[in-house]
């Protein structure tokens, strides 16, 4: 009994993290699949009512409503790479960018580029961006409007 305890109060208290206004949702979100995984083994114990043989079914069973879900993701990574997606690769240009970026730059260097550029120049090069990670930039919205705005302000008239 403790240990249902244990894990209920594990989840309660990462649901109401959950809703705090901190930037750690996605972990906290992640950390909740623990007592979540625990609460259900317990639940098919208590389903198997005792019996060896219902719960290796009913294991079964779960595992094999599990597997489209995985293979959904597999198969969209697979096509990602099929296709060459532009968010999973870079052009040589843009990996000699990020490079250049690293060595010449110091490492307190706030750099504007564009949002599809700002996902990879924290990770290939240690810098920061006004505008990076959708899920990881304070005020988001606003700082990609400010991004673009300003690089819709730099493009030359064409006439």
């Amino acid at each position: 009994m403790k240990r249902h305890r244990v894990l209920l109060v594990w989840c309660l208290a990462g649901i109401i993290l959950l809703y705090l206004p901190i930037g750690l949702q996605r972990r906290l979100m992640i950390g909740l699949m623990i007592p979540l995984a625990g609460l259900s083994a317990l639940g098919l114990q208590y389903l198997s009512f005792g019996s060896v043989r219902r719960q290796l079914g009913l294991t079964g069973l779960l595992f094999l409503l599990a597997v489209p879900t995985n293979l959904i993701v597999l198969l969209a990574g697979v096509h990602g790479v099929l296709v060459h997606d532009s968010l999973l690769y870079l052009t040589r240009a843009e990996s000699q960018g990020l490079n250049w970026l690293a060595e010449h730059t110091p490492n307190s260097a706030l750099v504007l580029a564009s949002p599809e550029m700002g996902l990879f120049i924290p990770a290939y090069s240690g810098q920061r961006v006004i505008y990076g990670h959708p899920f990881e930039t304070r005020q988001a919205e606003d700082m990609k409007g400010l991004v673009v705005r300003y690089s819709m302000a730099l493009q030359p008239l064409r006439i």
